[in-house]
């Protein structure tokens, strides 16, 4: 199956490094027209088809979703989106990257777990891990519905462009807590949660920073930005407009 390469949806200059790292065909088109605004809706440059992929920053206690019959914040709160579909679903307890996207395929590249892209997340946990615990995560940690696959684990410090979260996280003087970044392929419900608890380091706060290549970047809570995706080219590195 192919990959699919992106953009910024933004005015590009032909000299930005973002129009150069598309392919060469795509490139001489934009060049032409020297200065090429791009809308949210186009969907072809020359003979590449475009899809649109949505990065959203989802604040805690909103649904991966644009309706609920019990009334909860939904994606319709925050976004106008007809056609798009989510790619991958957060917890309505975690925060940070969704993505959407106006194109089926592209939804079960993202998604579907046989993939194995990378999740990344920044996780808050009770305790302070030490190097066997980190160990164990990274191997796998055994949970109710089998062993997890090898991951990537490391401790952080608090991160420095977090947000305040609303309600904030409970304080227990009595009780440290810590920092760690747990990267993993599979795609089972509220795994990191679990994998956190299989080692007595119980997760306190849940933010996705990043999907694949995709990066949550500066977007704030409820803030979201367009990229356009080649459908017909490899994965590649994301490079942002400056």
């Amino acid at each position: 199956m192919p990959g699919f390469h992106q953009c910024q949806v933004v005015v590009f200059n032909k000299w930005d490094n973002a129009v150069m790292s598309l392919p060469h065909t795509v490139r001489q088109e934009l060049s032409n027209g020297g200065r090429v605004a791009l809308s949210a809706h186009f969907k072809s440059i020359g003979n590449h088809l475009m899809a649109t992929i949505i990065l959203f920053n989802k604040p805690f206690g909103v649904l991966s979703q644009f309706t609920d019959t019990e009334g909860r914040p939904t994606l319709a709160d925050y976004l106008t989106a007809p056609g798009y579909r989510v790619a991958g679903r957060l917890d309505f307890d975690s925060e940070g990257l969704l993505l959407l996207t106006d194109n089926g395929q592209l939804q079960q590249h993202i998604a579907n777990p046989k993939h194995k892209r990378w999740k990344t997340y920044r996780v808050q946990v009770e305790g302070e891990p030490g190097a066997e615990q980190i160990s164990q995560l990274t191997k796998g940690v055994v949970l109710k519905d089998g062993a997890t696959a090898p991951a990537k684990a490391k401790c952080i410090a608090e991160p420095v462009d977090l947000w305040p979260r609303n309600p904030p996280v409970r304080f227990r003087k009595t009780v440290a807590d810590s920092w760690i970044e747990l990267s993993i392929r599979e795609g089972r419900n509220r795994q990191v949660r679990r994998m956190t608890a299989a080692v007595n380091c119980p997760t306190l706060r849940l933010i996705r920073y990043q999907i694949a290549q995709w990066e949550l970047g500066d977007l704030q809570p409820g803030e979201h930005r367009k990229v356009l995706v080649d459908t017909a080219s490899p994965v590649r590195k994301t490079r942002r407009v400056r």
